[in-house]
C-alpha cells in the first residue's frame, strides 16, 4: 500500500489514479491508514503532495476528514496547505471554508509565514468558494491596503484561472466595490502601454487586464461602472 500511494507520478496520471482507486476499493482500511503518513512524508520532503492527485477519483468522507485534520493541525508547509485547502474547497467541504475564513479575521497577522497562509486562504476562497468569503475578505482588504494589493496581484497573475473565477463568485455590487478600490490603488494613468508582439502578462499589465475584465463584467450586467 505505501508503494502505491507514495510512488512518484510521471506522465500517465490516470494510471496512478486507477491504481490508487483499486487500492482503496480492495483494502480501504490500509489505504486510509497510510494516506496521512504519505501526506506527512511528502510535506516534510518537498511540500508537493502528489498523493492528492492519485486520490481525486476515489473521494469519500473518510478521505475528506483526514485531509481536513491535516489542514487544521498547523503542521503543513504553505504549498501543502494550499493544495489541501484548494481540494477541500473544490469539494465543498464546509469545515475547510470556515477554517480558511478564520485565518482572515482581524487583526491580520504580521509574521511572514502566517501572513502568507492568510493570503493563500483568501486567494483560494475567492476562486473556489461560492460566495468567495467576501464578507470577511473585503474588510481585510479595506483595512490593510498592502494585504489587498498582494492579494489582487496574485489573483490577477493567474488571469485565466483566477480572476475569471473571482468574477463568477462575486455579486455585482461586490465587483463594483472592488473595481473602485482597484482604480484608486492602481490609477489608469499608471497602466502600462500596450506592448507590440508577443509578451508576458504579469505585474501592472495583469492588473490592467483584471480591471478591464471587471468593467466589462459590470457592463454586461447592465452597470456602466
Amino acid at each position: 500500500m505505501p508503494i502505491v500511494l507514495a510512488h512518484p507520478i510521471f506522465d500517465n496520471q490516470d494510471a496512478y489514479r486507477t491504481i490508487a482507486k483499486c487500492a482503496f476499493e480492495s483494502e480501504p482500511e490500509s489505504a486510509l491508514k497510510w494516506l496521512p503518513k504519505i501526506i506527512d512524508k511528502e510535506n516534510r520532503e518537498s511540500g508537493d503532495l502528489s498523493v492528492l492527485r492519485k486520490i481525486e477519483i476515489e473521494w469519500n468522507d473518510s478521505i475528506s476528514q483526514i485531509l481536513f485534520e491535516k489542514l487544521s493541525n498547523g503542521s503543513l508547509k504553505n504549498q501543502s496547505f494550499g493544495q489541501i485547502l484548494e481540494l477541500l474547497l473544490a469539494r465543498k467541504h464546509p469545515g475547510a471554508e470556515r477554517y480558511a475564513i478564520s485565518l482572515i479575521e482581524a487583526p491580520l497577522p504580521e509574521e511572514p509565514n502566517k501572513r502568507e497562509l492568510t493570503l493563500l486562504s483568501a486567494e483560494l476562497l475567492l476562486t473556489h468558494s461560492s460566495n468567495g468569503g467576501w464578507n470577511f475578505i473585503w474588510p481585510a482588504i479595506a483595512e490593510d491596503q498592502e494585504f489587498g494589493r498582494f492579494l489582487m496581484e496574485r489573483i490577477a497573475s493567474h488571469y485565466y484561472s483566477g480572476s475569471k473565477m473571482v468574477l463568477r463568485n462575486l455579486k455585482e455590487s461586490e465587483i463594483a466595490d472592488l473595481f473602485t478600490w482597484m482604480s484608486y490603488q492602481y490609477p489608469p494613468e499608471n497602466d502600462p502601454p500596450e506592448p507590440e508582439g508577443a509578451h508576458t502578462v504579469d505585474g501592472l499589465r495583469a492588473i490592467k487586464i483584471f480591471k478591464g475584465s471587471m468593467l466589462g463584467f459590470l457592463r454586461n450586467l447592465g452597470s456602466p461602472d
